[in-house]
């Protein structure tokens, strides 16, 4: 049956009392992100630290002590090779753990991973192998915890749900830039200076240890793993407060979507490769995630405060709160537009602002050169603006979509394995792009681009701008079995906006008089033909 030309979807409007279990559960699950976002920059800090220097620095500049690009190169992109088998690992973790077990095991990884890092006395090899370690944290929460908000989140609140994943990743930068700018001064011979922000990563694994047995497991996985009355259970107490919510309706739906995807032959490593649903799925989910790194902001989070010391403006640590609180600003602006506009809109928009930001960036550092008369400390601060620019542009769409986006494409029967090789993908490009940008930014033994490195960014996010309007469809207001019921019938990326489905007209209709149906009953009933339709 063809798809017509309006939309019907299951979300309803969004009202904070019928939904205030189901934020309670994702708000805790979401303090992972925490984590990612504090790693991301309190290491960022360290390195530029008096006393972490005088223990790990490998050469001498100014009769200073300082790191060799290749060595800082190593420490920080070290740890999105972590990132790299900590999300292959979190595929097979969350399939026999389900996101709960994903989310205690990453705990472990990151309080493992901080105690080698504060063992070691001047070793870079041990400080490396901590920050893989740390790493393999990371990269399991970007998994487990994705995952979960976006299954156990009704379809009205989902966009806010995961998007929240990076307002908590900004919160968390923030606190990291804060402990640096609170310990750097601290005297050497004393490392307590680099240590206490190495130490705090203990602190978001102590609360998940202690709290997380209270929190319900994914209904959909516990759906897909044939446990259904405990699914049945914990769709209630994520609901509980909604008076319009219909748990049979909803578990229905979950069934009905592991039992279509069991007909299509269920889910398997191969098939992401030789089936053509599950191939654009994983296409869709690694492009939004790949095109979310390629355009810069590597640049800008990895190295802040030592961009703003190269342009030798006054207290860099300061100048990188003020980027991290403005990344918050733009996280929270986006909640509030986020759906209205539609995800896809909003995306490209913002991707216009970045392009351009990015280009004025890197013509900034030719400006000496044309102007010379102007003081060299006025293009620094125009580039800092700039860099504000986009980091509010970024936060506002890229920043909170791209997951949210991307979790929305991993769907069916291959859902964690679509997100793991797509959180693989997001940490092999992370890497490229971090470990790339000493040689290409730092002018001993490197390229010496400086601030010249925007152009090269501003086409990274030109790439990424071309995937999301020629390849991504809309998914604002959809339930993830609509979204599935779309891939599986074909629909076209430019249609998914004002596509009718099935799914959502028959739970709609079928509702609690479902619960009285045998299984056989509602399979036969709900026969529907998903064939993908030839339109493209």
């Amino acid at each position: 049956m063809a798809g017509g030309a309006v939309v019907s979807t299951s979300s309803e409007p969004f009202v904070f009392a019928h939904h205030k279990w189901a934020l309670a559960y994702c708000s805790f699950f979401v303090l992972g992100a925490v984590l990612y976002g504090y790693d991301g920059t309190y290491f960022t800090g360290i390195v530029a630290m008096n006393s972490f220097l005088r223990r790990f620095g490998d050469t001498v500049s100014n009769g200073q002590p300082t790191l060799k690009s290749g060595t800082l190169s190593l420490l920080s992109s070290i740890v999105q090779v972590g990132e790299l088998l900590g999300s292959l690992t979190a595929t097979v973790i969350g399939g026999v753990g389900g996101r709960r077990g994903g989310l205690i095991a990453a705990c472990l990884c990151v309080s493992l991973g901080a105690v080698i890092q504060l063992a070691a006395d001047g070793s870079v090899a041990q400080l490396t192998v901590g920050r893989l370690v740390l790493g393999m944290g990371i990269g399991q929460i970007s998994n487990c915890v994705p995952l979960y908000l976006s299954e156990s989140s009704p379809a009205a609140i989902r966009g806010i749900v995961v998007g929240s994943w990076q307002l908590l990743l900004a919160i968390g930068q923030v606190i990291g830039a804060c402990v640096d700018q609170g310990t750097h001064t601290i005297p050497y011979p004393s490392t307590a200076g680099y240590r206490i922000p190495i130490g705090l990563n203990f602190v978001i694994p102590l609360i998940v240890f202690l709290f997380v047995w209270f929190i319900p497991e994914s209904p959909r996985w516990l759906v897909s793993r044939g446990r259904d009355d405990k699914a049945r259970e914990n769709l209630l107490r994520i609901n509980r407060g909604n008076p319009n919510y219909d748990v049979d309706k909803g578990l229905w739906e979950y069934k009905e979507d592991v039992r279509r995807s069991e007909e299509s032959g269920g889910g398997s490593w191969s098939s992401l490769f030789t089936d053509p649903v599950e191939r654009r799925k994983l296409i869709s989910t690694f492009g939004v995630l790949a095109g979310q790194q390629i355009g810069g902001v590597q640049f800008i989070f990895s190295y802040a405060t030592v961009i703003a010391t190269d342009l030798q403006l006054a207290n860099p640590f300061l100048i990188t709160i003020i980027i991290d609180i403005i990344e918050v600003l733009g996280v929270v602006v986006g909640f509030f537009i986020i759906e209205r506009t539609g995800r896809k809109t909003l995306i490209l928009w913002c991707s216009g602002v970045e392009i351009v930001s990015m280009m004025i960036i890197g013509g900034l550092a030719s400006g000496p050169q044309i102007a010379p008369t102007v003081p060299p400390e006025k293009y620094g601060q125009a580039a800092i603006a700039f860099i504000c620019v986009y980091v509010f542009a970024f936060n506002v769409s890229w920043g909170p979509l791209a997951w949210s986006v991307a979790t929305e494409m991993c769907v069916g029967p291959n859902r964690s394995k679509i997100m793991g090789i797509g959180t693989a993908a997001f940490w092999i490009v992370a890497w490229a792009v971090t470990f790339t940008l000493p040689y290409l930014y730092n002018p001993i033994g490197g390229a010496g681009l400086g601030l010249k490195i925007g152009y090269i960014y501003s086409g990274g996010c030109i790439l990424s701008a071309l995937f999301i309007w020629l390849y991504i469809g809309e998914t604002r207001g959809r339930t993830l079995e609509e979204i599935n019921e779309m891939f599986a019938r074909g629909v076209p990326a430019r249609k998914w906006a004002d596509y009718k489905t099935d799914i959502a007209s028959y739970g709609d209709r079928e509702g609690k008089d479902a619960k009285d149906m045998v299984p056989d009953e509602r399979v036969d009933d709900a026969d529907m033909d998903l064939k993908p339709s030839h339109d493209v």
